[in-house]
């Protein structure tokens, strides 16, 4: 994917009306991508940049008026879907239920999923995510002009530090030079203008054999830093080493900022699959890939996980349950060497259990490893014998 944002903070999207210039698309001379793939050539992080506003008279039309501006600024070929929507769910602690829309297309040959706000409906958050892309599209076409000058590459190197550029660069020129950390960072977590924040996920497929025997691994790298004050992660393909996954992955960044790696291109007609596949769920870097756990059903699995466990109890203890008591409370336990990691605990009183997940980073992360904790249990206990 070449491109997911989460927008908030930029200013109301109708400050931007008017602004939309009409491009005129053409097609990019495309090839293969490294190691035949189109990756994610970039991540960008919006929640951070633009506030949402759907509430307006416009709100309705916000998804249409959307596509019209992706449709006048690309080319598309015949009988493709212009916009590919799909929904997160999440409980909060007070037991209500949200919803988050990310919305994939092609915008300037380039594939981008954006995502928007939490809100307490699909409608909503669709409207929302409209709202903030179609903003910030506007807002990009403010700085630049809408110029065929930057049609090659998703935006340009302008709108970062010169220190973090240099750095992306100097990744580029010295091969041979380890990765500077291997700890994973929250995609929310940029400290400032000038740094690059650098994330790895490993997946080792079961049964391939590497050198020496052992099992062949797959590293994937995520760079994360501003760009006209918004987020962006970038993203590479699967590779053999560290090394070579932040090379990629860099490559794929600078070909996008229009600063060099010309030898890599996208290969178009993979780009438009990636673009309409539904992006990976966000806050899950450093969960396991390629494992048992990651088919599509346990992953809505998951997701739902919450509402499950608290209807299986409120079921099991109805007659127990008073009227406005909760089954179950939590707490959270933070890490003291890691202020995004956490350990969820949460105490059934009517089981007479305090159950415990997993150190994971983000609470929600590790409310979801304990309440799959509590779902071992109660699957447990209702197993005969």
């Amino acid at each position: 994917y070449a491109g997911v944002l989460e927008l908030k903070g930029m200013g109301s999207p109708r400050n931007s009306a008017g602004v939309a210039r009409r491009c005129r698309s053409r097609a990019a001379p495309f090839g293969g991508g490294k190691n035949g793939e189109a990756g994610k050539v970039g991540v960008m992080d919006l929640c951070e940049a633009i506030p949402g506003n759907f509430g307006g008279s416009d709100a309705g039309n916000s998804v249409s008026q959307l596509q019209e501006l992706v449709q006048g600024c690309t080319s598309f070929w015949p009988h493709t879907k212009i916009l590919t929507w799909s929904f997160e769910q999440r409980m909060e602690a007070d037991a209500s239920l949200q919803f988050r829309a990310s919305v994939s297309f092609v915008f300037r040959e380039v594939p981008h999923h954006f995502a928007g706000d939490w809100l307490t409906s699909k409608k909503k958050a669709q409207r929302d995510t409209a709202e903030r892309v179609r903003c910030y599209l506007l807002h990009h076409f403010e700085l630049h002009g809408g110029s065929d000058a930057t049609l090659r590459a998703g935006t340009d190197a302008d709108g970062i530090s010169e220190a973090a550029l240099q750095e992306l660069r100097a990744v580029c020129s010295t091969p041979g030079q380890p990765p500077a950390s291997r700890e994973l960072v929250p995609a929310n977590s940029v400290a400032g203008p000038d740094s690059l924040h650098w994330e790895f996920a490993e997946w080792r497929p079961t049964g391939e054999v590497g050198e020496g025997g052992g099992l062949q691994g797959h590293v994937r790298a995520t760079v994360t830093f501003l760009v006209y004050s918004v987020p962006h992660h970038f993203a590479g393909s699967w590779c053999e080493s560290s090394e070579a996954a932040k090379r990629d992955t860099t490559q794929r960044a600078l070909w996008y900022l229009g600063a060099g790696a010309e030898a890599f291109a996208v290969d178009e007609r993979l780009a438009l699959r990636k673009a309409s596949a539904p992006p990976p769920p966000l806050g899950t870097a450093g969960a396991e890939v390629g494992g048992p756990t990651s088919s599509p059903q346990t992953v809505m699995d998951d997701k739902t996980i919450l509402m499950q466990v608290q209807n299986t109890l409120q079921k099991t203890f109805a007659k127990e349950t008073l009227p406005g008591e909760r089954v179950w409370h939590w707490s959270y336990e933070p890490d003291s060497r890691d202020p995004q990691r956490f350990r969820a605990r949460v105490e059934v009183p009517y089981l007479g259990l305090r159950f415990v997940g997993d150190w994971c980073r983000g609470k929600k992360l590790a409310q979801r490893s304990a309440c799959l904790v509590v779902k071992r249990h109660l699957d447990q206990m209702s197993t005969p014998g």
